[in-house]
Parts: structure tokens; sequence; C-alpha cells
């Protein structure tokens, strides 16, 4: 959700960055693409680091990392220091991003417990 909430507020503010930065169009794109591209990236190694090293552990240090980088990402005084800094954020966001669907999967229930889980709409049908 923080993620997503992230890319949101970049987007919306990158009229206000391209002028304040004196940036162009190029380096506007190239601040989304940078963090999207590292994203996805990592996304599916960041599922692999937390069945390594533990899920909780890749979830925490990934949020810390991913809230310092946009902080250095809002502090940036060059369109340059802002695609680098979009870059290392999107990164930690993508190992930061599977850590809780894969939570939410290893304490799902199995067998007959999992019947109507997570919502116990099942037993309406009968």
């Amino acid at each position: 959700m923080i993620i997503q909430l992230d890319v949101t507020i970049v987007n919306v503010a990158l009229v206000q960055i391209g002028n304040s930065l004196d940036t162009t169009i190029a380096g506007l794109q190239w601040v989304v693409d940078a963090y999207m591209l590292a994203f996805a990236t990592l996304l599916m190694t960041g599922g692999a680091f937390g069945d390594r090293s533990g899920e909780r552990r890749i979830f925490v240090s990934g949020f810390v990392v991913f809230a310092l980088s946009s902080a250095v990402c809002g502090l940036a005084r060059s369109g340059t220091e802002v695609v680098a800094s979009a870059c290392h954020s999107g990164s930690r966001g993508g190992a930061h991003r599977p850590e809780p669907v894969i939570q939410r999967y290893v304490r799902a229930p199995s067998g007959s417990e999992r019947r109507g889980w997570p919502c116990r709409c099942s037993r309406a049908r009968g």
C-alpha cells in the first residue's frame, strides 16, 4: 500500500519536480522508469531473499531503507540525484513488497481448516 502511495505521489508531483529542479521531460520520465524498473527487477528476488533470510527481517529492513531512500529522493538537488534515489527506493520497495503476501500465505490454514478462510462466507452456502 505504501509503495502504491509513493508512486502516486511521485506521478502527481512530477510537474513540480520538473519546475523546481529544472529537469526536462526525459529526466522526469527517467524518475518513474528507474523506480519501476528497479521495483520490477527485485520483486521476485525479494521473495527469494525472504525465504532464505526470513520474511520479517526482509520486510522490516526493506521498509526502513525504502523510507530512508524516499526521504533522500525528496531532498535531492538535481535530476540525477532524484533518478538515483528513485532507483534505490524502487529496489527496496521491490524487496519489501512480496513479504506481506508470503506471511499471509504461510499463516493460512490448510485442508479442512481452510474452508471459508479468511472470511467465513462458505458457511452461508451450506
